[in-house]
Order: C-alpha cells, then sequence, then structure tokens
C-alpha cells in the first residue's frame, strides 16, 4: 500500500488535514514502487506506505528499495500481520529500516486477511486479542525491554522505535487503535463509514483516558480515477472490491452510502456460484459509492467528497487502490486537488 502525506490545510478544529496515498503489489512492480515513492516525495506527498498481502511482494524488500531512492518521505507497512512473522522479527525489521531510513519508518500493524492466513495454514481463533498481545510485546522490544523478564529476550540493537498504526476496520478493531495506536490505519468503505470508525476509535482512546486528537487517524478509502465514464464502469478492479466487500458490510453502514445489504442480494448469489462475471455484471452505479471515483473532469465531485469527509471528523486521507490504470496521472491529478484545498 502507498501512502502519501500531504499537509493541505486545516479542519474545523483548526488540525492540519493530511492526505495519503496507497500503493499495493497489484498495481505495479518494485521498481513502478520505487518510481512511485521518488515521484511522490517530489510532489505534494510526505510518505509512502505498502501493503503486506500475503503470496503478493514482500513490503519490507519494497520499502527498503524505496529508502534508498529517497530522502525524506515518510516509509510504512500498511499493514503485516503478528501470525506468519513473529513480533520478535517483526521488531527486528522495524528498527533496521528506522535506522536505514533515518527515522522515517511508520510501522502499520493488523490482524491480516482470514482467507490468505487460511492459504498459509493458519487458522487464527481470536485475532483482535492476539494483535493486542502482539503490539503491546513490540512495544517493550522498540523500547529496549525483554519480552520476559527472566531472560535476555531483549534487542540489540537500539534505535528511535517508530508510531505504531493499527489497522484494520470493525469496532473492535478500531478500539483498540484508540487504546493502544499511535495511530490507526481504518478501512473505511464507503468513505462515509468513518463517522463509524471515528466514534470507535475515540471511544477507545477515552477508555485509555487518551487524546484522541493526539493520535493520527489515517482513513484509509478505496479511490479511483478513470480517463471517462465507459473506463470508469468498465474497471474490474474497482468492480471486484465493491462486489467481493460489500455483501459482508453491514446495514448500518452501507445505509451511509444509500445503500443496503438487499441491494447485493443477486451479487452475492453469483459470488456463492463462483460466477464472478455475472457478479460484477450486477455492480451498479450507485454501488461505485464505496468508493471515491471519477473522472479526470470532476475535480469538484472528488474535491466535494472530501469536504464532506472532513465535516465527519476526517483529518487525514489515505487514499489507495484501485487508483487507475496511469498512476502517474493520478498522482498529478491528485496533487492539482490537494492543492486546491489548501
Amino acid at each position: 500500500m502507498f501512502t502519501a502525506i500531504c499537509r493541505v490545510g486545516s479542519t474545523s478544529l483548526g488540525l492540519p488535514t493530511t492526505f495519503s496515498l496507497r500503493l499495493n503489489s497489484d498495481i505495479c512492480g518494485v521498481r513502478g514502487a520505487v518510481d512511485a515513492a521518488v515521484a511522490a516525495e517530489r510532489s505534494v506527498f510526505q510518505a509512502f506506505w505498502y501493503c503486506e498481502d500475503l503470496f503478493k511482494r514482500d513490503c519490507w524488500v519494497v520499502l527498503t528499495a524505496a529508502a534508498s531512492a529517497t530522502e525524506k518521505i515518510g516509509l510504512g507497512t500498511a499493514i503485516v500481520n503478528p501470525f506468519t512473522s513473529h513480533v520478535v522479527e517483526i521488531a527486528m525489521r522495524s528498527i533496521t529500516l528506522q535506522e536505514y531510513s533515518g527515522g522515517r519508518f511508520r510501522l502499520g500493524i493488523g490482524v491480516g486477511a482470514p482467507e490468505t492466513l487460511r492459504w498459509a495454514g493458519l487458522e487464527i481463533s481470536r485475532p483482535v486479542n492476539g494483535l493486542a498481545d502482539a503490539v503491546e510485546n513490540l512495544r517493550k522490544l522498540l523500547a529496549g525491554h525483554p519480552l520476559n523478564p527472566r531472560n535476555p529476550s531483549y534487542l540489540r540493537v537500539r534505535y528511535s522505535p517508530p508510531p505504531i498504526y493499527i489497522g484494520g476496520q470493525g469496532r473492535r478493531i478500531c478500539r483498540l487503535m484508540g487504546l493502544m495506536g499511535d495511530g490507526g490505519l481504518p478501512l473505511v468503505v464507503p468513505p462515509e463509514a468513518a463517522a463509524h470508525s471515528l466514534s470507535w476509535i475515540w471511544a477507545g482512546a477515552r477508555e485509555a483516558s487518551r487524546n484522541p486528537d493526539k493520535l493520527d487517524i489515517s482513513a484509509c478509502v478505496w479511490y479511483f480515477i478513470a480517463e471517462d465514464r465507459e473506463e470508469l464502469e468498465s474497471s474490474v478492479e474497482l468492480k471486484r472490491l465493491i462486489a467481493y466487500y460489500g455483501p459482508m458490510l453491514s446495514d448500518d453502514v452501507l445505509r451511509s452510502a444509500g445503500l443496503s445489504r438487499e441491494d447485493f442480494k443477486a451479487l452475492l448469489y453469483y459470488l456463492e456460484m463462483e460466477e464472478e462475471e455475472k457478479a460484477l455484471d450486477l455492480v451498479t452505479e450507485e454501488m461505485f459509492r464505496l468508493a471515491i471515483s471519477a473522472t479526470y473532469d470532476q475535480s469538484e465531485a472528488v474535491i466535494r467528497r472530501f469536504r464532506e469527509l472532513e465535516a465527519l471528523g476526517v483529518k487525514h486521507f489515505n487514499i489507495g487502490p484501485p487508483i487507475g490504470r496511469d498512476l502517474a496521472k493520478v498522482l498529478e491529478f491528485t496533487g492539482k486537488i490537494v492543492s486546491r484545498m489548501v
């Protein structure tokens, strides 16, 4: 997942608005990702995050390559899981990349995707509890403390610890962001669901007697910019996200985009029958509201949606896949959008 952060103005709370751009393995290869990090650093963006999707490209290698090619842009994982890698290994990689990048690293961690964990032969019975334990142990290790006070189980390398961003979706994960994270990477689909996510995060922060305004909550949205309506409406990448994720969303969440689970009933039937093409044909224009999607001549519509989310309390926009077929052009378009929002 590629994230670029750009401070563009102030919200109603008087805090700076931040923009992020995510990149994952499906968009381009390693060299393309590094080129995107370089382009982002030269543009309005300030950080680069990359996905760790199991059975795809490795985010640690991509981020190390990006660190070599850049000087000041932030670098982050969005997200790694603590089940396929031990927390000791995650701590080692984090502190090493933090040192190599000169303190530019951010550790994004979450429970991962249950389906791909099963592909790896792992059935995690209590993933949220496991994530909470992992974050607690990572804090010990990154602070130079032993995992077990009865043996020398501490890192032999010391460097300023990176901030920890907890990623995912749903009430329990968002609560954990508020309870334990330096920041959060909530997946807000549809974007208007940010109202739910933020309320859960803030509740977790208050429960731990923390100030929610001190947390960097990076609201992750699906983002797709196309040349014209034909390209937008025929996007298999965007339709596939909508088709597979839409039926899993609650009525409360879907209602924020003017949708309901009933809208996805026929679509879900074809997915269960493993007839993806028929399911994708049932994705309607109304369902595209699960993402921020537009054509290059609709900059005002994109700005309007960002402003609507600002009104819900979003201060950090994290724009991600499927992004668009011309990554460089999307970066240029988004940079102009950001500049107009100052």
